[in-house]
């Protein structure tokens, strides 16, 4: 986290200090081109070597990389955090190919 963002650990977030913090993270974060290389064994669990590992070359692989790296900054501000998700189906118009593939 940048020195100019400490002042906001532990103080409720403003819409100004969301936005600056928005744009930190947005101009920070970029998106790695390839996947993940972390050192296994390093951390207890794997999944927490490769998310230091992308905090720090600044990077992320994927939407759900980018989306944890934005909550961990709300949750390192120690802002009151949640991640919600809906998993609607979305219909699918399926082509002559797909239809034969499927029978």
């Amino acid at each position: 986290m940048p020195t100019g963002y400490q002042n906001l650990v532990g103080e409720p977030p403003t819409v100004e200090d969301a936005h600056r913090i928005a744009k930190w993270y947005h101009n920070t974060f970029m998106p790695s081109g390839d996947s993940i290389k972390y050192e296994a064994g390093t951390c207890r669990y794997d999944a927490t070597a490769r998310l230091a590992e992308m905090v720090s070359k600044r990077v992320f692989e994927n939407d759900a990389d980018r989306a944890v790296l934005l909550f961990t900054v709300f949750v390192a501000l120690k802002c009151i955090s949640r991640i919600c998700f809906s998993i609607q189906p979305i219909p699918r118009k399926w082509d002559e190919v797909s239809l034969i593939l499927l029978q």
